[in-house]
């Protein structure tokens, strides 16, 4: 975990507030203990985000408040949703043990037991927008569908094209199949990858050598590998990169940029897009251009952009006979 005076350093340039803002529970048609869950839920969730991952937090939302603004759509959603087992006491429960996970853990989706799926009463098949919906504590939820179906939960080896795998698992995109990633120190490859926040030092796929995870640098200015050749680059969820003339590199801050803006590498900066925007480069090039999440309700591309900022997932709209983003809803979805 990086010093608290570095993560200060890192959130600041990124433009990550540290202290929450005004947050905005949801419409007054909430349930009080809906919307009381669902905030503590967001605050301690957001707020760990932001000590844990600053630069994260920065790519995905932007700002604490934001980030908390989506984290209660989600949440109200999935406490809204039909045969759920997800409850206001458990959600707290949730809030309550997260400020205590490890940031490791934390950003590698290990989140402790009170905020795993609780098993509900549908049945492999049925629709679902939540794991708690779900026998199996599974929602399957595939790239362009508004509504999952509970599924059994997905193991090593098993096909995740644009599903995603079930927890303490991550997507190989070269496969793609299911991996469980490996812990620091021990022998990594494209078969057996790092937890987030590490790198496969020494890698040879060519020579079939496999490599060691170490843990990403989390201090400025420190020496760094940017081909993890003899020692890992730095770590990204802090809003660094590694930068430099190849055998002097040194771990730097990267540059956020918005809407519209330049993204990617230029000279010796690393330009990275922020607010929820993609950075979409055209082929063959090292640098593009930041493309703002589309609105809620408004048009949307899983290829070409803009995507959506989550809760809300970019799936197909009968009604325009195109790909809209849409919040979940546990109502539609049956």
């Amino acid at each position: 975990m990086a010093p608290l005076r570095l993560r200060t350093l890192v959130a600041v340039a990124l433009g990550v507030p540290l202290l929450a803002a005004a947050l905005h529970c949801g419409g007054g048609s909430k349930h009080p203990a809906t919307s009381s869950a669902c905030g503590d839920l967001a605050s301690a969730r957001c707020d760990h985000l932001a000590s844990c991952g600053p630069g994260d937090l920065a790519r995905r939302f932007g700002d604490l408040a934001t980030c908390e603004d989506r984290t209660v759509l989600s949440c109200e959603a999935d406490l809204a949703a039909p045969a759920t087992a997800r409850t206001p006491a458990n959600t707290v429960a949730c809030a309550d043990a997260l400020p205590s996970t490890s940031c490791s853990d934390f950003l590698n989706s290990e989140t402790p037991g009170e905020c795993q799926p609780i098993a509900g009463p549908r049945a492999d098949g049925q629709a679902c927008i939540g794991s708690s919906q779900c026998q199996s504590s599974y929602c399957q939820l595939s790239d362009g569908v508004a509504c999952g179906v509970c599924a059994p939960v997905p193991q090593v080896g098993d096909a995740c094209v644009d599903t995603g795998c079930g927890a303490s698992l991550v997507c190989r995109k070269d496969t793609p199949r299911c991996a469980m990633p490996v812990a620091n120190g021990a022998s990594c490859d494209g078969a057996h990858p790092c937890l987030k926040g590490a790198s496969c030092v020494g890698e040879d796929p060519s020579a079939a050598t496999p490599g060691a995870c170490e843990a990403d640098i989390a201090t400025l200015g420190s020496p760094c590998d940017s081909t993890k050749t003899t020692m890992s680059t730095c770590d990204r969820d802090l809003g660094l990169f590694c930068g430099g003339p190849a055998g002097s590199q040194t771990c730097q801050q990267a540059t956020s940029a918005t809407a519209g803006q330049a993204c990617g590498r230029s000279g010796d900066a690393n330009l990275v897009c922020v607010d929820g925007s993609t950075c979409v480069t055209p082929a063959g090039a090292s640098a593009g251009t930041c493309v703002a999440p589309a609105a809620d309700g408004s048009a949307c591309d899983l290829v070409k952009g803009p995507g959506c900022l989550g809760p809300a997932r970019c799936v197909a709209d009968s009604s325009s006979a195109g790909m809209v983003c849409k919040v979940p809803d546990g109502a539609f979805c049956g």
